[in-house]
C-alpha cells in the first residue's frame, strides 16, 4: 500500500489534490503539509512512496526541501508542482536535478476549481506511474530481451537525438555531462517539459556541460557541436533547404498525447541522416518514440535505450525494447560508454 505526501501552502489545493488521490485510488494514506519543513517533520515519523512539493512555498520551500528529501530518504519519489511562468520554471529546474522526478502544472489560484479536470488527469497519471497503483500490469519484462544486429552499412554518427520524459533531466544531465569531450556533432532532444521550462532546461544543460545549449527556434541554421532543445508546446524538425540543415517548428496536432513529440523528431532526423544517426530513449511514460525509432532503424541508424532497473518510468524505453527495435539496453553509464563508440572524433 502506498502513502502519498501532498506539500504545497494553499489550503485549497492541498484539499483539492488529496480529494483526487483519495477518490481514484485505494492507497494506505495521503497526508498533507503546508512547507517544506513541516513535510520533513512527517517524514521522520513515515514513510512515504510519492511526495508532491509546492516551489513556492513559506518557512522551507520546495527548492531547499527537494535536496534534503533526496538525501535522507532516497527511495521517496518527488514530483514538483510548479505554476510554469518562467520565474518559477528557473527555479524548479535545480530541484528537478536534485531529486524531482517529473513536474504538475498548477492551475492558477484564480483557475483552480474551473481547470480540475487538467489537475485530476496529471495527479491520477503520476500516482498511476510513479507507484504502481491501479496498473492493469505490473508485469516487469526487462529480461530475456532481444537486440538487433549493429547495421553493417552504418557510416558512423552525424547527429545525436535524444527522447525522454519522466526522470529525463536528471538522465539528460547525467548521461551528457558523462561525454567527456565536446561533441562534434549536432545534438537534438525532445523532452517532455511544459511551455517556459525549455529555456531554464537548456541552461542548466550547458551550464553543467560547458557545451553550447539551445533551445531551438524556428528557421535556426544546424551546427555541429550544439545542443538543440525542443521547446515547449513545438514540435521540432530538421530540414534541408540548398545543403545546409534547418530547424523547423509548428504546432501540428500532438501525437502520442505530447507537444513536443520524439516521434516527429525522430522521423524527420532518420531521413536526413540516413545510415548515419544515433539516438538514444531515456525514461518515460508512454509510447513516445517507438514509431519514429522504426524509422529510424529502417533507415541503417542506431538506437540505445535505458533499462527497466534505472529508468524512473520504463515506458518509452520498454517499447522499443519490448518491439525488438534497441542495439543495446543499459544504464546510463553504459549508455554513454556505447554511444563514444559510434560519435565521431570520440
Amino acid at each position: 500500500m502506498t502513502n502519498i505526501l501532498i506539500v504545497d501552502d494553499s489550503t485549497v489545493f492541498r484539499g483539492l489534490t488529496r480529494k483526487i488521490i483519495e477518490s481514484s485510488f485505494n492507497v494506505q494514506k495521503v497526508n498533507t503539509a503546508s512547507n517544506g519543513q513541516k513535510a520533513l517533520d512527517l517524514l521522520e515519523k513515515d514513510f512515504y512512496d510519492l511526495v508532491f512539493l509546492d516551489v513556492e512555498m513559506p518557512v522551507l520551500d520546495g527548492i531547499k526541501t527537494a535536496p534534503l528529501i533526496t538525501e535522507k530518504y532516497p527511495k521517496t519519489k518527488i514530483v514538483i508542482l510548479s505554476a510554469m511562468t518562467i520565474e518559477e520554471a528557473s527555479k524548479s529546474i535545480p530541484a528537478i536535478s536534485h531529486g524531482g522526478i517529473d513536474f504538475v502544472r498548477k492551475p492558477s489560484g484564480a483557475n483552480l476549481t474551473e481547470n480540475q479536470d487538467s489537475l485530476r488527469k496529471q495527479i491520477i497519471e503520476k500516482v498511476q506511474t510513479l507507484t504502481g497503483e491501479n496498473l492493469l500490469s505490473d508485469e516487469k519484462v526487462s529480461t530475456n530481451l532481444s537486440l538487433r544486429d549493429l547495421p553493417n552499412n552504418f557510416l558512423g554518427a552525424k547527429a545525436l537525438c535524444i527522447g525522454c520524459s519522466t526522470g529525463g533531466p536528471t538522465a539528460l544531465i547525467k548521461l551528457l555531462s558523462q561525454m567527456h569531450k565536446p561533441i562534434s556533432i549536432p545534438i537534438f532532444i525532445v523532452q517532455h517539459i511544459p511551455v517556459n521550462f525549455a529555456e531554464t532546461l537548456a541552461k542548466r544543460i550547458s551550464e553543467t556541460i560547458k557545451t553550447p545549449t539551445l533551445v531551438a527556434q524556428d528557421n535556426q541554421e544546424v551546427v555541429a557541436g550544439n545542443i538543440y532543445i525542443a521547446p515547449g508546446d513545438f514540435h521540432m524538425e530538421v530540414v534541408k533547404k540548398e545543403k545546409k540543415l534547418f530547424i523547423s517548428l509548428n504546432q501540428n496536432p500532438p501525437e502520442n498525447f505530447c507537444r513536443p513529440a520524439v516521434d516527429v523528431l525522430f522521423r524527420s532526423l532518420a531521413n536526413i541522416y540516413p545510415n548515419s544517426l544515433l539516438s538514444i530513449i531515456l525514461t518515460g511514460m508512454g509510447e513516445d518514440g517507438k514509431k519514429g525509432a522504426e524509422v529510424i532503424v529502417e533507415n541503417g541508424g542506431i538506437l540505445l535505450a535505458q533499462d527497466e532497473e534505472s529508468s524512473t518510468v520504463w515506458g518509452m524505453p520498454g517499447a522499443v525494447a519490448k518491439a525488438g527495435l534497441c542495439h543495446f539496453i543499459g544504464n546510463i553509464d553504459n549508455i554513454e560508454r556505447e554511444a563514444r563508440k559510434y560519435i565521431r572524433g570520440n
